[in-house]
């Protein structure tokens, strides 16, 4: 296989891989929404939240490699299984995505990607607890 070949079978990968997580997200956020109303003593649930956490883990790590922006927005403008809000949502982690840097090293894509999906994970927990 060319280099070039894998490179586009490995970004496509990446784009299925989101469109599985966004599923899940919307399924979840759909599905649990009543649980958050009614967080009781014995904590929240942190799905949605995980969920959150990987789709933003795995766009940067497309931003990282290299997928052009206007590839990851089409996968959000175009699913017809998001309402409004959840592909604002999702537009709004590519966008911050996208702002970041761009690392050359595995180990730093690899970093950055750790930390932005840190970051919506704690977003997402803290809206979750007021």
């Amino acid at each position: 296989i060319s280099r070039v070949l894998w490179t586009f079978m490995w970004l496509l990968e990446g784009c299925i891989v989101i469109k599985k997580i966004l599923l899940a997200v919307v399924i979840s956020a759909t599905m649990t929404a009543p649980m958050y109303a009614q967080a009781s003593e014995s904590g929240i649930d942190d799905s949605v939240c995980r969920a959150v956490m990987e789709l933003s883990r795995q766009t940067m790590k497309n931003r990282q490699v290299g997928v052009p922006v206007t590839d990851m927005m089409d996968i959000f403008v175009n699913d017809p299984d998001s309402d409004a809000k959840h592909k604002n949502l999702m537009m709004e982690i590519v966008m911050r995505a996208y702002d970041a840097p761009r690392y050359s090293t595995a180990e730093y894509q690899d970093k950055a990607a750790d930390e932005f999906a840190n970051g919506y994970y704690l977003d997402c927990m803290k809206s979750k607890m007021k």
